[in-house]
């Protein structure tokens, strides 16, 4: 049987009409190929949005909003516990503040959980504070609800951050990180290890050495012939003060002496002091306060 052709059409004609066909498909397989790119394009893109529009919790973030105070930190630990110890010290002001005016003494303890993120521009939103004390809630409300920060940055792009901390305070205590049930009662359960000290695991034997480690500090470098130099005479006690943080660095030193250069020479000193590894609390490495007496005696000529 014969194959019925269309008046005009030979084998050139159903060659060009092959050709036709071919970039025809050709065609629309880019086409599709470019929209469907385009879709997977726009679906990422919606993917990536998604996540950045949910806020990261500040412990996952890459770089942690910060107060301007801490941006000299360099070394992440400390950026986060500044960040943190910057805001207590923010709401022990307003709420000591809070009681005195209401002249309401603490005689328990109040405790206290707040939430709130940080936004892209550095601001607080959705802060949430529950506790079982009122002005408590509102005072520490209060101190957070206007403060401005750097904000942090996830994957090199500015992001909203998720912040939460517990907090308690005590009468005659100033207000303070809850970092469990044990800490209302003890601020750690396991102390700082100075680094020449060879941690024992039993507390009496490496608080021992560690206060000993801090004397040889003091006493190898404090220029103890400086209060002659001042005109000083008898015995002199210069109190430092210091905290060792979280990351096991000296933060927070400050002195009390009969002259001021004393108080300077004492904080030369704490500044000396080498990392060390913190204390800790269940576990947990946490910030403690120490304060240490220099004392020294200035014979009669």
């Amino acid at each position: 049987m014969k194959a019925f052709l269309f008046p005009g059409y030979n084998k050139s004609t159903k060659n060009h009409h092959n050709l036709v066909q071919m970039h025809l498909t050709k065609s629309l397989l880019i086409i599709s190929l470019v929209v469907f790119n385009n879709y997977l394009f726009k679906a990422t893109n919606d993917i990536v949005l998604s996540v950045f529009n949910e806020p990261i919790s500040f412990e996952e973030v890459d770089k942690p909003p910060v107060f301007e105070k801490c941006s000299d930190w360099i070394e992440e630990c400390e950026l986060r516990a500044c960040f943190t110890n910057t805001l207590i010290h923010i709401i022990d002001k307003e709420v000591n503040k809070a009681f005195d005016s209401q002249n309401k003494n603490v005689e328990e303890f109040l405790k206290a959980t707040i939430n709130f993120i940080i936004t892209v521009d550095g601001s607080i939103k959705s802060l949430n504070v529950r506790g079982d004390n009122e002005v408590f809630n509102q005072y520490i409300g209060n101190s957070i609800s206007t403060i401005s920060v750097v904000p942090g940055e996830h994957n090199g792009e500015k992001v909203e951050v998720a912040y939460s901390l517990d907090l308690f305070k005590k009468r005659g205590l100033s207000v303070r990180r809850d970092y469990g049930s044990g800490s209302i009662i003890v601020p750690h359960d396991k102390p700082a290890i100075h680094p020449d000290c060879i941690e024992t695991g039993e507390i009496e034997k490496d608080k021992k050495c560690f206060k000993e480690a801090m004397l040889q500090h003091i006493s190898n470098h404090y220029n103890t012939g400086l209060g002659e130099e001042l005109g000083l005479s008898g015995i002199n006690r210069v109190y430092v003060k210091f905290a060792i943080s979280e990351c096991g660095n000296v933060i927070e030193i400050s002195a009390r002496g009969p002259h001021p250069k004393l108080q300077d020479e004492a904080i030369r000193v704490a500044k000396l002091l080498p990392k060390m590894k913190p204390a800790q609390l269940q576990d947990k490495p946490v910030k403690t306060l120490y304060s240490l007496p220099i004392v020294f005696q200035i014979k009669g000529k």
